[in-house]
């Protein structure tokens, strides 16, 4: 079995390394397309594409041979009684496809015709068309990060996983680094999709009937006004595919940002240490708020009294609505320390649940040392008695 799943995990870096060749090797075409003034397609063109139609069909025999290897590590996990028929499920088929149609769009080494009746000024090329879902080859990177993290390789991480019926997968892992690191993570997502995006603006602006075509910092300045919903209007989508791109830009102008803000007020939030410091330092200040509103109840209920009963002035009014006012702080105040005394309650609550989870685990591993040695004991027995 360690060896099926070297050979799974150096398949999936073959495949992270062809998809990326491909992207490379599909943005170095168009690039030659765009640059050139006479013809959309040219002779380093054609081998270009052909080298990119080898590493596609490369891809799709590794990305079966991947999924093959998937089924086997099936097998071997259910300790060989699982078939071919219970590990293809709808889902596993559902992926795969995906994945195929996914790998296999590229741009065809054929030399499309160069002059097009009635050509449209915003006419985009074929092989333009097929070059974009390239850029969708990027989750086998994704891919290869996986199956490298220490959650997968770890074996013991992999059985308390299993023990408490969590499946350890891209989804889980996903979350776990955003967590971890929210910063780097959304930083690498948002230089990747800056550039991807405004290299598409720049592709889907080229025009081969003028053979113009906008700049990269047209395209970069072009990203961020529509990513930030700015929108200044002197540069504007001119073709129905930047039209399309500029959509796309809007959403992820909605949610990387809504990403961004809710990583920020995670990491506003205090820790345990800091939370109770905070407690601390607050019951600290209302003890002494409360000791001062109690000294000015006594003060002005003495000057209440003497001025209704001793000697009787217009100002008992006045007094009467200070001593009002100073017995509702305290009041005010008295509350605020109960809650907090609440709070350390809930947290004191939860350490318990957690303590008691601890030792119920720690007593059903006994159990299960306990029945073990049972068992072991029996077999022992029954051998002895077949003697």
């Amino acid at each position: 079995m360690p060896e099926v799943i070297r050979i799974h995990r150096q398949v999936c870096d073959f495949q992270c390394a062809l998809g990326l060749c491909g992207i490379i090797l599909m943005i170095i075409d168009n690039e030659i397309k765009f640059s050139h003034q006479k013809e959309e397609t040219t002779q380093t063109n054609l081998i270009i594409e052909i080298f990119i139609t080898i590493s596609t069909c490369a891809l799709l025999y590794l990305l079966i041979y991947y999924h093959y290897l998937n089924i086997k590590l099936f097998r071997l996990n259910n300790l060989g009684l699982g078939t071919i028929d219970t590990a293809l499920t709808y889902e596993r088929v559902y992926l795969v496809v995906c994945e195929f149609v996914i790998c296999a769009i590229h741009p065809i080494p054929v030399p499309w015709p160069i002059s097009v009746p009635k050509k449209p000024a915003n006419y985009a090329p074929i092989s333009l068309i097929l070059s974009f879902p390239m850029f969708l080859r990027c989750y086998l990177f994704v891919r290869c990060l996986f199956l490298r993290s220490h959650l997968v390789r770890n074996a013991a991480l992999q059985s308390y996983g299993y023990l408490n019926r969590l499946q350890i997968n891209l989804h889980l892992i996903g979350k776990y680094y955003l967590y971890k690191h929210p910063e780097i993570l959304l930083t690498v997502v948002a230089s990747c999709s800056l550039f991807i995006f405004s290299w598409c603006i720049r592709a889907c602006e080229y025009s081969p009937v003028t053979h113009t075509h906008q700049s990269y910092l047209d395209s970069l300045y072009f990203y961020v006004i529509t990513f930030t919903t700015i929108g200044y209007g002197d540069l504007t989508p001119s073709t129905q595919c930047s039209r399309l791109m500029i959509v796309l830009i809007g959403f992820q102008g909605i949610l990387i940002p809504s990403f961004i803000i809710a990583v920020i007020s995670n990491k506003l939030q205090f820790s345990t240490t800091e939370n109770y410091f905070i407690k601390f330092v607050e019951q600290i200040k209302l003890s002494q708020e409360l000791k001062h509103e109690s000294s000015n109840i006594i003060k002005r209920g003495i000057k209440t009294w003497m001025l209704k009963t001793v000697r009787p002035s217009t100002s008992y009014a006045k007094f009467n609505k200070k001593l009002l006012i100073s017995i509702k702080a305290k009041n005010r105040i008295k509350h605020q320390q109960l809650q907090i005394s609440n709070a350390d309650d809930n947290d004191t609550a939860i350490a318990v649940l957690l303590n008691n989870r601890q030792a119920l685990e720690q007593e059903l591993q006994i159990i299960k040392t306990v029945l073990h040695k049972i068992d072991k004991k029996l077999q022992e027995r029954q051998q002895f008695q077949n003697a």
